[in-house]
């Protein structure tokens, strides 16, 4: 009783982030501009519009090309978000190999350039914490690098997306064996429904409140765990209901995969390996959980359930706090 009342006092006071998506996005544009802020014509002088969530919002100023200078015009709120807009002026026209480097904490953009009579849209992902614009004649990724991309940010997903690393954790805690590997299927099977069709725009549904249910979901199925013995077999009522979960599991994966912002030709191959990112990290959580619970012997029963008792603490927090910002959107 004690250990319970210590780790929901401690969930209390250190809620964490209130978002299950750890994937930082922005929609960023460039676009010509003739007028000064005086209003009083100008030539190579352009216009940046940079769309960030409100946590992600940034007073450091990108890293121009050499030969232009620019500075903040002016940030404004737009919904749940902050947009900044740059003025940039240049000795020249903007065109290869000039680009623009953003210095913020982002794993991915939806980039769009209108320079040279035409509009140019592609995707575009950070390296080592950097984010460069191309401005010159985009061209599409590599499978390689495509790959590569899409599987970290899946396993990256996955590993700090809060929500569905918790919900992971106490799948693993409650059952095991055979149970545990169909369980695990129906959930893999659920998400990866969802997010190929939230991905293609085939459903679609506001976020807020499939945050709120997937913090909802946690509490539930920690609540179940709590009472569930580890070497019983799931029920069918277990698998449907863990399947579901899953779909709105997949549904937040979808919205982050759309954040990353993805080139017209790489829409399947993009959706591909980030769930394979995700299954991955998924697998990876779990092989490790069983390590630990192999070790753990005759301690693991209260272990188990202060972790299940924390998770739930957690999940509970942020759905009351996802509600909240339901009601005040």
């Amino acid at each position: 009783m004690w250990t319970r009342i210590i780790l929901v006092v401690l969930v209390s006071l250190f809620p964490g982030d209130a978002w299950a998506d750890v994937v930082r996005t922005a929609k960023i544009a460039l676009e010509p501009s003739i007028e000064d802020e005086h209003g009083e014509e100008r030539v190579h002088t352009y216009l940046l519009t940079a769309d960030l969530p409100q946590q992600l919002a940034t007073l450091d100023s990108p890293v121009w090309p050499d030969q232009c200078t620019g500075e903040l015009r002016g940030r404004f709120v737009e919904g749940q978000g902050i947009r900044s807009v740059y003025a940039l002026s240049c000795d020249r026209p903007l065109g290869p190999p000039d680009a623009i480097v953003l210095p913020w904490r982002l794993d991915g953009a939806e980039f769009e350039a209108r320079l040279d009579a035409r509009t140019v849209r592609t995707a575009v992902t950070a390296s080592d914490g950097l984010l460069e614009l191309p401005l010159g004649e985009v061209a599409g990724r590599s499978l390689t690098k495509l790959a590569g991309d899409f599987l970290y940010q899946g396993v990256l997903h996955i590993w700090f997306g809060w929500d569905h690393l918790l919900f992971v954790i106490v799948l693993t805690l409650m059952t095991a064996g055979g149970a545990l590997l169909r369980l695990v299927t129906a959930f893999t099977a659920g998400h990866s429904v969802s997010l190929a069709l939230g991905f293609f725009d085939v459903i679609r549904v506001p976020i807020l409140p499939v945050e709120a249910v997937i913090a909802l979901s946690i509490v539930f199925l920690a609540r179940e765990a709590m009472s569930a013995d580890r070497a019983s077999q799931a029920s069918l009522a277990s698998f449907l209901t863990i399947g579901l979960f899953g779909v709105l599991h997949g549904l937040g994966f979808a919205s982050a995969l759309a954040g990353l912002g993805v080139g017209e030709g790489e829409r399947l191959s993009g959706l591909l390996f980030f769930n394979v990112g995700v299954e991955l990290g998924q697998i990876a959580i779990i092989a490790v959980l069983l390590g630990l619970i192999a070790i753990a012997g005759k301690t693991l029963q209260p272990a188990r359930q202060a972790v299940l008792v924390g998770c739930g603490g957690f999940a509970m927090f942020w759905m009351i706090e996802r509600t909240f910002l339901i009601l005040q959107a």
